[in-house]
């Protein structure tokens, strides 16, 4: 089985880590479906004052990755509020500009 992944794209201040805290919430409180909420490792590097790890796309993606990867296949539906697309916004990569 494959989980069934709920991106939660907006930009910052949109209200994505409530809106996610929110479905999970109402998916989880009848406990009928396996679900999960997979946060923002970005937010937690913000916390830690180690902004410098920002300017790494790759890892903060390949942390993100590595979060949603655990749960894959283990429950039904994985809630994230940071999709990972996002860092590829975030990295500022732009294939056209030249």
């Amino acid at each position: 089985m494959r989980s069934l992944v709920v991106n939660l794209y907006g930009g910052p201040g949109t209200g994505k880590s409530t809106t996610a805290a929110h479905l999970f919430a109402l998916l989880k409180i009848d406990d009928l479906l396996r679900v999960e909420l997979c946060r923002e490792y970005a937010k937690g590097v913000v916390y830690e004052d180690r902004l410098y790890l920002l300017e790494d796309q790759l890892y903060i993606f390949a942390k993100q990755n590595r979060k949603m990867a655990r749960l894959n296949g283990k429950v039904e539906f994985i809630i994230t509020d940071s999709p990972l697309l996002m860092s590829y916004h975030y990295s500022g990569y732009d294939p056209f500009y030249k």
